[in-house]
């Protein structure tokens, strides 16, 4: 069953299968799947930390304090990102399966979470004027993404 997002919550929910992809390449190869390789899941990761993923934090981060939804939840959002950056820095610290997999797991878990849980409390939360604003925000996020490859790797490995 696909979610229907609000478009305003789009785009950062397609920054999140960006994300799952990575976590799932990290978790698999630390498993010794023979299709993924640890390393060069591991260089591809921190490739995306880079260029999207960490973005995608700072973003969130930067627009979600402003919105109704429970400091409970806000908390939660700023903690489980502080413990996925934790993992990226011992990523780069230690590359090991053991790692990349606690990264890998966290990550998929912190996705799944805002997904299922917040993604719906702000799609309650907000007015019909407070969702149009975040969408103009979200239209903005969408221009500055590159997308296309990550939906082209994602149908490759389906």
């Amino acid at each position: 069953m696909t979610l229907k997002r609000h478009p305003a919550l789009q785009p950062l929910s397609r920054d999140h299968l960006i994300a799952l992809l990575h976590s799932y390449r990290l978790v698999q190869a630390a498993s010794g799947n023979e299709r993924f390789n640890l390393d060069t899941s591991i260089h591809d990761f921190k490739a995306a930390w880079k260029s999207e993923i960490a973005i995608h934090f700072a973003d969130e981060e930067r627009l979600f304090p402003d919105l109704p939804i429970s400091e409970i939840s806000l908390r939660r959002l700023f903690d489980e990102h502080k413990n996925v950056r934790a993992l990226v820095l011992e990523l780069h610290l230690n590359p090991n399966g053991a790692v990349a997999a606690s990264l890998g797991e966290t990550l998929e878990a912190h996705i799944r979470w805002e997904e299922r849980t917040l993604f719906p409390e702000i799609e309650t939360a907000l007015s019909p004027v407070q969702l149009g604003a975040l969408q103009a925000e979200g239209n903005e996020i969408e221009l500055s993404r590159k997308r296309k490859h990550v939906v082209d790797e994602a149908q490759s490995e389906g």
